[in-house]
C-alpha cells in the first residue's frame, strides 16, 4: 500500500476534518493564504488523498457555527 499525503474523513460523500496532513506539507500549508491554506493544498495534492469512508456525523459538522455547536450538544431550543 502506497502512502498518502493527506487523509480525510468522508461522510454520505462530504468530506470533512479533522484532515492529516504529511510533514512533508507543512510548508506549503504555511506558505499558502490563511483563508485557503487547507483547501488549496489538499486541490494542488488531489492524487495524494485517501478518503476514510465514515458513519459520525460529526467529521462535517461546522462547530465553529454557534446553531450548529448547541445542535450537535443536543441542545436545542424547543
Amino acid at each position: 500500500m502506497n502512502a498518502k499525503a493527506i487523509v480525510l474523513p468522508v461522510h454520505n460523500g462530504r468530506r470533512g476534518h479533522p484532515v492529516i496532513f504529511s510533514s512533508a506539507l507543512y510548508g506549503e500549508l504555511l506558505a499558502a493564504p490563511a483563508d485557503k491554506a487547507r483547501r488549496a493544498v489538499v486541490w494542488a495534492h488531489s492524487a495524494d488523498v485517501l478518503e476514510v469512508p465514515t458513519d459520525e456525523q460529526g467529521v462535517v459538522l461546522n462547530l465553529n457555527d454557534p446553531d450548529m455547536l448547541r445542535h450537535a450538544n443536543g441542545k436545542d431550543e424547543d
